[in-house]
């Protein structure tokens, strides 16, 4: 398997154990994404899985006040972002990447395409291989995680992580 699609794999099984609610799996594919994405040691890449588990807790957490009180959804979305802001500064990524990931995810809730914060996130992922259709990728294989088809998610992704493998 291309480091490429091991990667991809991994990201969807964060985004699979996410949706359900397994805890232990997300920590792990985390681990796993990050694993193959950088150069990170073993204990940075389980402190940065449990640093995404609670960000997508707290995420979770917002997503509940969403429409009825935007201050404490915000608090939320807030406290998720520097939890995210620790993973991505843990694995050696930018952590400004956590602010581009909040507003994408708060935005997903919101059935809201924020489609220039995924394109900043993927830019500051990716590096000089950004293109473009990388984030049309990403877009299309969060269509396929909405539809639960986990390898056209899968396929969706792995040109975009072969680009940091």
């Amino acid at each position: 398997m291309s480091e490429g699609l091991e990667a991809a794999k991994a990201k969807v099984g964060i985004w699979r154990a996410h949706d359900n609610r397994d805890e232990d799996e997300l920590r792990s594919m985390t681990a796993d994404f990050f694993g193959v994405i950088t150069d990170s040691r073993r204990d940075e890449l389980e402190y940065a899985g449990e640093m995404m588990r609670r960000a997508f807790w707290l995420a979770d957490e917002g997503e509940k006040y969403q429409g009825e009180d935007a201050i404490i959804e915000n608090h939320f979305y807030e406290c998720a972002q520097r939890c995210l802001e620790e993973v991505f500064g843990t694995v050696g990524l930018e952590e400004s990447i956590a602010e581009y990931r909040r507003d994408w995810w708060q935005g997903y809730r919101h059935r809201e395409i924020r489609e220039k914060s995924i394109e900043k996130d993927l830019e500051l992922v990716l590096g000089n291989n950004y293109e473009k259709r990388d984030t049309e990728r990403l877009l299309k294989a969060s269509e396929a995680h909405d539809g639960d088809n986990w390898e056209l998610a899968s396929k969706f992704l792995e040109p975009i992580y072969s680009k940091v493998t």
